[in-house]
């Protein structure tokens, strides 16, 4: 090897360890930066010849060459994203139940619909104690018009939380489309980057937190390509490949289960096919779930309460007899048997001497105001089907909560473990500092000695005898 030979060697050792310090000065400038990969620099020797005829019998280095690259590791990546998305699923499904939970203990402080139900109970026993008492009878419509009041006003809170729901998920989809397409031109630099040698690491890092927001939102499936780039789909159905996006739109339709809700079923389709998708888990899942099935679900509850209310009222009622000798009339209008629908029934509404106490046997009877006043026991009527509902609802919510809650530390360990694994660890950057400062040093010497080498040769060679 000439010395012009080892100089070049040396000068490239300063190259390459120079190379690695600036990788860990990046990694330790960015040692709590969110979503950053470690910067890794892998030295490779070049210039190698091998044995031969003419070149001696000793392959030969000619130096070493500094490559940079990142710490990135596809399987926890991808562990990472599925519980993302199973844990922002369930999050959003719990968050909506207990929202609900919170909204109708709010509008049931002290005078909730189980104490107006047992309310009107008892304005039925006070009618049945005195049912000549036109005070006591306008007491019974007033407590009626407040059972009426507070089932409607349930059945509002219920409809608002899934109007929000779907406002939300429109802004999710449109959320996942300016991924996708932030994902596609991403991933247009980074294959050309790719192919020119210089991978950028930078925008590597940025596109992975974007999959990762991508991942919270719906369960997609990633893979990639030779040159780089990504290729995301969702049910097969293709959402970024070769540079290029495709958007999803959210869609609502006629629902036989649901129309009598007064809902329609919300979808997602992908533009262009327009064929339908599933998220399957992940936010947008959570929030189709509560908007098609959870939130309807307890609609339909709340709706059972109003049905038990007016047909066990009604039923009664309707075989009594009023203060001015009227039969067949209803308390409750039978047309409205719905939470949003019921309301009190002409045959009564204004007119308090057409409520029914008696059987019809005789002015001191109050058979029938007696059993309505027992209808707050009675296991087909409104108060038994309401204390189901709410206990029914805090189950739900209590078992959804728990499950999220798992789900986020399952979450949190599978974070923990994609941090371990491509994060930056302080003192390994420290260590690592410390042996490349030596090898640059060491670099630095053999140039220094190798100068002195040629300073003798071209100074001082050949100058016997003059």
């Amino acid at each position: 090897m000439s010395d012009f030979s080892a100089l070049n060697t040396a000068t490239s050792g300063l190259f390459a360890h120079r190379a690695r310090i600036d990788a860990i000065g990046e990694n330790l400038a960015n040692v709590d930066t969110p979503g950053y990969h470690r910067q890794l620099t892998t030295l490779t020797p070049i210039d190698t010849r091998y044995p031969g005829v003419f070149s001696g019998a000793d392959g030969q280095h000619g130096g070493v060459s500094a490559a940079r690259g990142r710490s990135w590791d596809q399987i926890l990546e991808v562990t990472t994203n599925q519980q993302r998305s199973a844990a922002a699923g369930l999050a959003t499904e719990a968050g909506g139940l207990q929202a609900l939970e919170a909204e109708l203990n709010s509008i049931s402080s002290g005078d909730g619909l189980g104490d107006r139900l047992q309310a009107l109970w008892n304005s039925f026993d006070e009618l049945a104690n005195d049912p000549s008492d036109p005070a006591i009878r306008q007491l019974v419509l007033g407590s009626a018009d407040a059972v009426v009041a507070g089932l409607r006003d349930h059945a509002s809170v219920i409809d608002r939380l899934r109007a929000n729901e779907v406002s939300e998920l429109e802004l999710q989809v449109g959320r996942v489309n300016e991924l996708v397409d932030a994902i596609a031109a991403a991933d247009t630099t980074i294959a050309a980057g790719v192919s020119s040698g210089t991978p950028p690491n930078g925008l590597l890092d940025t596109r992975d937190g974007l999959i990762a927001e991508l991942s919270g939102l719906m369960s997609v499936q990633v893979s990639y390509d030779g040159d780089g780039q990504s290729r995301i789909s969702l049910n097969g159905q293709s959402l970024v490949a070769d540079g290029q996006s495709r958007n999803l739109a959210l869609t609502q339709t006629a629902d036989a289960a649901l129309s009598p809700l007064g809902y329609s079923r919300v979808g997602l389709t992908v533009g262009g096919s327009g064929a339908p998708v599933d998220p399957a888990s992940g936010a947008i899942a959570g929030g189709l779930t509560l908007a098609n099935e959870l939130l309807p679900a307890e609609h339909a509850g709340l709706d059972s309460i109003a049905a038990a209310l007016v047909s066990t009222v009604n039923t009664l009622h309707a075989a009594g007899e009023g203060l001015d000798g009227s039969t067949g009339s209803n308390l409750f209008d039978p047309a409205g048997v719905t939470a949003k629908t019921v309301a009190i029934s002409a045959d009564v509404a204004g007119q308090p001497d057409k409520l029914a106490a008696s059987d019809g046997t005789g002015l001191l009877d109050n058979s029938i105001a007696r059993a309505m006043a027992e209808l707050g026991q009675d296991p087909a009527g409104a108060s038994v089907a309401h204390a189901e509902w709410v206990g029914e609802l805090g189950v739900r919510v209590s078992a959804l909560s728990g499950r999220a809650e798992v789900s986020q530390l399952a979450l949190a360990g599978a974070e923990n473990r994609l941090i371990s694994a491509t994060g930056v660890n302080q003192d390994e950057e420290l260590a690592d500092l410390v042996s490349a400062q030596r090898a640059y040093q060491a670099s630095s010497r053999m140039v220094s000695a190798v100068d002195e080498m040629l300073d003798v040769l071209i100074n001082r060679t050949g100058l016997v005898g003059r």
